[in-house]
């Protein structure tokens, strides 16, 4: 992987978490820390804010907008393949926001990209079970995790 893309990546790779450890990126890419190091200063030196704290990772600065990401027709293909077994696994909420998600990320594609989307999407074969049970249980844990996860009211004496 050359230079540019890796940075590129690691842009990427820190838009996707709140804190990213170097330890992560050194691994993922198979680089030394110091090559960390260096990338993330090349970045910031373009611009771009990350913080860091030490002992605990690096972070892009709350606020800070990165344009749109934009996809390999490799990955623009898995993510059609990826598509039909959602749609084939049974739950309408997980089906339904990919289906959301994919449509943004069909958004970022160029014109020739969506054209060869259409055609694979078209083209793509689908593994269906003899029956399909319909759920929300997608979406019922995620409601869940919001009544377990609540921050409690602490109130002053």
């Amino acid at each position: 992987m050359n230079r540019l893309t890796r940075i590129t990546a690691i842009l990427i790779q820190l838009q996707s978490k709140k804190v990213v450890k170097a330890k992560e990126i050194a691994e993922r890419f198979e680089i030394s820390l110091r090559t960390v190091y260096r990338d993330i200063k090349t970045l910031q030196d373009s611009g771009v804010p990350i913080g860091s704290e030490n002992g605990v990772g690096y972070f892009i600065v709350d606020g800070y907008n990165l344009p749109p990401i934009s996809l390999t027709e490799e990955e623009a293909n898995s993510l059609i393949i990826f598509e039909t077994f959602i749609k084939n696994q049974g739950d309408k909420s997980l089906s339904e926001n990919f289906n959301s998600l994919f449509i943004k990320i069909k958004a970022t594609l160029k014109n020739y990209q969506k054209e060869k989307v259409e055609l694979l999407s078209s083209r793509t074969f689908n593994f269906q079970k003899d029956e399909i049970i319909e759920s929300n249980w997608l979406s019922d844990i995620q409601h869940s995790e919001r009544y377990f996860f609540k921050k409690p009211n602490i109130h002053h004496l």
